[in-house]
C-alpha cells in the first residue's frame, strides 16, 4: 500500500486529492496549518523545516503532493 502525504489537505483541492486517492487503496496523510475532516492531518507550518522534518520522518510517504500554498500574492507575502 502506498502512502501519500498531502500538503495543505485542508484546502480546496486537498479534500478531493484525498477522496481520489484513498479510492486506489492508498493511505493518505495530510499536513496544514488547519484539521482537515477528510484524512489524519499534522498540524504545521510548511515553511518551518523541523516541523516538516518530523513529519515526513514519522509517516514515510512513498509520494508527496505538495499543495500548500496562498491563492492570494497579497496574502503570501504576510507573516
Amino acid at each position: 500500500m502506498k502512502t501519500i502525504l498531502i500538503t495543505g489537505v485542508a484546502g480546496f483541492v486537498g479534500s478531493y486529492a484525498v477522496s481520489e486517492f484513498t479510492k486506489t487503496g492508498a493511505r493518505v496523510v495530510g499536513f496544514d496549518r488547519h484539521e482537515s475532516s477528510s484524512c489524519h492531518t499534522h498540524l504545521g507550518d510548511i515553511r518551518d523545516r523541523t516541523v516538516v522534518n518530523q513529519v515526513v520522518e514519522e509517516v514515510r510517504p512513498d509520494v508527496i503532493l505538495h499543495l500548500a500554498g496562498f491563492s492570494s500574492v497579497a496574502e503570501s507575502w504576510k507573516p
